[in-house]
C-alpha cells in the first residue's frame, strides 16, 4: 500500500515553495546541529584524547564544513547550469540525508578505533558540500519559476528557511538535553533528521523542471565554456553585496543573545531571536514585492550607514540611543538579508547563474558568516568596542552598496514564469 501522499499536490506552483523551503530548512537544521554537540562528539569519537584536545579537534572539523561550502556550490551549481536543475536539488537533499543519518549511526571510537573519527570527518565534509549546493540552487530554482512581482517574497522565504533551520537545531538540542539524560541522546536527533530528509528526497524525485528544464536545454551547447571567464568584476560585486546581510544574520543568531544578556540584561535564547529575525525578514520581503528591490536594498544600506555614523558620534554611555540604533540595524539587516538571493539572481545569466550565485554567496558566508562570532568577540575585547564595531559595519555597508550596481539584464524578463 502506498503510504506517501499524492506527490502531484506538492508540485503545483503554489506548493513548490513549501517543498523547497522545508528541504532547505531541514538541510540547515542538520548542518547546524553540529554546533550544539561539541562535547558529545568529543566523547564519542575522540575518547582517546583529553577533553580539551577532543574539543579542539571537533571545532576544527566544524569549521571544515564551512570551508567545503564553496566547493559544494560549485559542484552542484555546475550540475544545475549544464545538466539539470532537478538533479542538483535531488542530489543535495539525498547526500545531506545520508551524511546526517550516518553521523547518528556511526559507532564510537571504542568500537571502530581510528576509523570512527576518520568517517566522522568524512560525513561532516559531505554535509558541507551538500548545504553549499542546496541553498542557492533552491533559491535560484524558485525565483526562476516565480512571477516577477512575487520574487522578493520568494527570496525572503528561501533565505530565512535556513535561519529557521538554525533556530530549530538550537531548540531541539535544548529539548533533548532537558528530557533525555543518556550520553547518546544526540544520536536520536540526527537519525530523525536523516529520515525527514529522506522523505523530502522522495518528494523531490517528482519535481518537474518546468521553465528551468528549458533553460538547461538551451545551455547544453555551453558545456565546454570555461567558468574562469565569468570570474570578473561582476563576480566580485556579487561577493560584496552579501557582506552586510550575512554578517548581520550570523551576528544576530550567534552573538546577539550573549550581547543582550551582558549589556542590557535581556534574556533571549538564540532560537527565539533567530526565529523572530526570520519572520521579520519574510514580512519585510512581502512588503517590498511591488517595489524595485534594488532601490529598497540601497535605501536599507544608506539608512544603516546613517545609523552607524550616528553611533560613532554618540557617547558610549548613552545606552538608550545605542539600544535604538542596534534595534534599527536589526530590522534593516533582516530586510536586507531577505533580498540577497534575488540580487544575486539578477547578476548572472541563465548560463551560469546557479554556479556563480551559489559560489559568491558561499565564499561571502565563509569570510563573514562562520567568523562573525569571532569578529564580534575580538572587537568586544578592544578599547572603544562600540566605535570599532560601528566602523566595521560601516565598511561592510560601503562594500555591499557598491555591489548592488551592475546587474545582468539581458533576458531576465523572458526567463520569468508567467501565470
Amino acid at each position: 500500500m502506498n503510504i506517501l501522499p499524492n506527490c502531484n499536490y506538492f508540485f503545483s506552483k503554489k506548493n513548490l515553495l513549501l517543498l523547497l523551503c522545508v528541504g532547505n530548512c531541514l538541510e540547515f537544521y542538520c548542518f547546524s546541529l553540529f554546533a550544539y554537540n561539541f562535547k558529545q562528539f568529543g566523547e564519542a569519537f575522540f575518547s582517546n584524547k583529553s577533553e580539551q584536545t577532543a574539543l579542539f579537534y571537533v571545532m576544527v572539523i566544524f569549521s571544515a564544513g564551512y570551508y567545503l561550502r564553496p566547493l559544494g556550490s560549485f559542484l552542484f551549481g555546475r550540475i544545475s547550469d549544464i545538466y539539470s536543475r532537478r538533479l542538483s536539488i535531488i542530489l543535495s537533499s539525498s547526500t545531506m540525508a545520508l551524511a546526517t543519518m550516518s553521523i547518528g549511526l556511526l559507532p564510537s571510537y571504542a568500537t571502530l578505533s581510528i576509523l570512527s573519527p576518520i568517517l566522522f570527518v568524512f560525513f561532516r565534509l559531505i554535509q558541507g558540500l551538500s548545504v553549499g549546493g542546496e541553498f542557492s540552487c533552491a533559491a535560484v530554482y524558485l525565483i526562476e519559476n516565480t512571477p516577477l512581482h512575487n520574487r522578493s517574497f520568494i527570496s525572503g522565504c528561501i533565505t530565512n528557511a535556513g535561519v529557521i533551520g538554525f533556530a530549530l537545531a538550537s531548540w531541539s538540542t535544548i529539548f533533548i538535553s532537558h528530557y533525555f539524560n543518556a550520553p547518546h541522546a544526540w544520536r536520536y536527533v540526527y537519525i530523525i533528521a536523516g529520515f525527514l530528509l529522506f522523505f523530502v528526497y522522495t518528494l523531490r524525485m517528482n519535481i518537474n523542471n518546468l521553465l528551468s528544464e528549458r533553460i538547461s536545454l538551451t545551455n547544453s551547447k555551453q558545456k565546454n565554456t570555461s567558468l574562469l571567464k565569468y570570474i570578473n568584476l561582476s563576480f566580485i560585486r556579487a561577493l560584496a553585496v552579501s557582506f552586510f546581510g550575512i554578517f548581520s544574520t550570523y551576528t544576530v543568531v550567534a552573538a546577539l543573545p550573549l550581547y543582550l544578556k551582558k549589556s542590557f540584561s535581556f534574556h533571549f535564547t538564540s532560537y527565539e531571536i533567530a526565529f523572530f529575525y526570520a519572520i521579520l525578514s519574510i514580512m519585510l520581503s512581502l512588503i517590498v514585492r511591488k517595489i524595485c528591490f534594488k532601490k529598497i536594498m540601497r535605501i536599507y544600506l544608506l539608512s544603516a550607514a546613517i545609523l552607524c555614523v550616528a553611533g560613532l558620534a554618540i557617547a558610549a554611555n548613552k545606552s538608550l540611543a545605542i539600544k535604538m540604533i542596534f534595534g534599527s540595524l536589526f530590522i534593516i539587516g533582516a530586510g536586507y538579508s531577505g533580498l540577497i538571493q534575488l540580487m544575486l539572481f539578477s547578476k548572472f545569466s541563465s548560463q551560469n547563474r546557479y554556479t556563480l550565485s551559489g559560489l559568491s554567496f558561499s565564499i561571502s558566508t565563509l569570510l563573514l558568516g562562520g567568523t562573525a562570532p569571532l569578529i564580534t568577540h575580538t572587537i568586544s575585547e578592544m578599547q572603544n568596542p562600540l566605535k570599532i564595531l560601528f566602523s566595521f559595519i560601516l565598511f561592510l555597508i560601503i562594500l555591499s552598496f557598491i555591489g548592488t550596481f551592475k546587474s545582468y539584464k539581458k533576458g531576465i524578463l523572458k526567463e520569468a514564469w508567467h501565470d
